[in-house]
């Protein structure tokens, strides 16, 4: 499989550490750009399949996560969280559908990481709301349903 690279460039700092939610939702923002670039240029059709649907799905869960945080703190006004900003112009360096397939799983990686690490964690205890619990878990599975499907591609 051969892709042609595009130049686009968006947040390229990969080490900036961010913590206002108005930066996590930019960080989600690049993560649904990588699953759809991903998408977009895939020649494989199962692997295009599954990236569609993985993508549906965050894209109404990282709604649903940014609007209950949202509510939360114009109350509280305590989130505080870091994590890492991709640099989706990788995403389309990733040519051979083993790269293509790397890079989902560096996304799904940071992803999971960021959304299990101990600020989330105290923010949600902090606050005792339940739903944001809730909707972090569909994320996971959504991310774990994605690797599995992965998984049962024939290469």
């Amino acid at each position: 499989m051969n892709l042609t690279p595009i130049n686009v460039y968006i947040n390229s700092n990969l080490e900036q550490k961010n913590n206002s939610v108005k930066d996590f939702s930019l960080y989600l923002c690049d993560v649904l750009s990588s699953i759809k670039l991903l998408h977009w240029y895939s020649d494989e059709y199962n692997f295009h399949k599954i990236l569609d649907e993985t993508y549906e799905s965050f894209d109404d869960l990282f709604d649903k996560l940014i609007e209950e945080i949202i509510g939360i703190t114009k109350k509280v006004n305590n989130f505080n969280l870091e994590f890492p900003r991709r640099d989706v112009k990788k995403v389309l360096d990733s040519c051979s559908l083993e790269e293509q397939l790397k890079e989902l799983l560096g996304v799904l990686e940071s992803l999971e990481n960021t959304i299990k690490n101990n600020n989330m964690d105290s923010f949600i205890k902090q606050n005792s709301f339940n739903g944001i619990n809730n909707t972090i878990e569909e994320i996971l599975s959504t991310s774990n349903k994605c690797k599995y499907l992965i998984s049962m591609i024939k290469w």
